[in-house]
């Protein structure tokens, strides 16, 4: 993910992309996956800033198809990244697996805003 807000210009960036199998059968008892996320932002002349940022849902990549309910769990939801490319702001991503259940088994493309 990168976000480049033209009034700031500021760029902020996350990953990796992650992939998450999840059983949707009520009678197993599967283990969450959850991936780490590092985020960081960098200004124009590549020096990297401290900016807050905030988990505010998700978007269907596949415009044409209907958004499922948000089954994706982020913690810490807000935070400030570091100014240090040593120390960046780290986010755990998962599934909410009481809403997974609900899902119709298929693949789900999101994108994390």
């Amino acid at each position: 993910m990168f976000i480049t807000p033209a009034s700031a210009q500021v760029s902020l960036g996350a990953g990796p992309d992650l992939t998450f199998n999840v059983s949707v059968n009520a009678t197993v008892d599967p283990i969450t996956p959850v991936g780490r996320i590092a985020i960081g932002a960098g200004d124009l002349s590549g020096q990297f800033v401290s900016v807050k940022f905030q988990y505010t849902g998700v978007t269907a990549v596949n415009t044409a198809a209907p958004t499922p309910p948000n089954f994706i769990v982020v913690t810490p939801a807000t935070g400030t990244t570091s100014s240090s490319i040593l120390a960046p702001a780290e986010v755990l991503i998962g599934v909410n697996q009481s809403v997974a259940q609900t899902l119709s088994p298929g693949d789900y493309l999101l994108s994390v805003n």
